[in-house]
């Protein structure tokens, strides 16, 4: 019997079944005023009914935690960034530097989306070699023969580098424009 059919068929259907007996045998304390066998029984129902309950809502929330995951903030450093949008000229450099905050021993990755589709892709890599201080320096190296002069979307994700049809998929942490100028 798999899981679902179990905790989402039998386990109502039983527990209509306890129900309804735990009710017969209230009414029937009442009537015998206090039957000792009947007052035990009814107890036993009750407490079976409580453990089912507790099997059929295992899982059916997210654990406990005690405090909240705060999101890393990704923050290109250049004054243009401010409006959303990062001009990159291919001919001075193919390299953006970004600023990540709450990002340490987290690996990111980018992707430069162009017409519906995924035009460049890799990872977001420290300056100094590791992701291990609250606020790191990054660089996103881009291809130049992979981009054209155009407006882009670049997105930045809290992945590893994947492929790229996944990518389009993913909800990114960071999402600018990009001008690119080969001139």
């Amino acid at each position: 019997m798999t899981e679902v059919l179990r905790k989402y068929v039998v386990l109502p259907v039983i527990l209509l079944g306890l129900a309804a007996a735990f009710v017969v045998l209230c009414a029937l304390v009442v009537i015998n005023r206090g039957n000792d066998r009947l007052l035990r029984r009814k107890l036993r129902i009750g407490g079976l009914i409580l453990a089912l309950q507790a099997v059929g809502t295992q899982g059916a929330w997210p654990a406990a935690s005690c405090y909240e995951r705060v999101t890393p903030e990704v923050t290109v450093s250049t004054s243009a960034s401010e409006t959303g949008l990062i001009e990159l000229n291919l001919k001075e450099s193919s390299r953006i530097t970004a600023t990540v905050k709450y990002g340490a021993r987290l690996r990111f990755s980018y992707a430069v989306i162009g017409q519906g589709a995924v035009i460049a892709s890799g990872a977001v890599d420290p300056v100094d070699g590791r992701m291990d201080s609250g606020e790191e320096t990054v660089a996103i190296l881009m291809d130049p023969n992979a981009l054209s002069t155009g407006t882009y979307e670049l997105r930045i994700f809290q992945v590893a580098p994947m492929q790229p049809k996944y990518l389009l998929r993913m909800t990114p942490i960071r999402t600018y424009r990009l001008a690119v100028r080969n001139e």
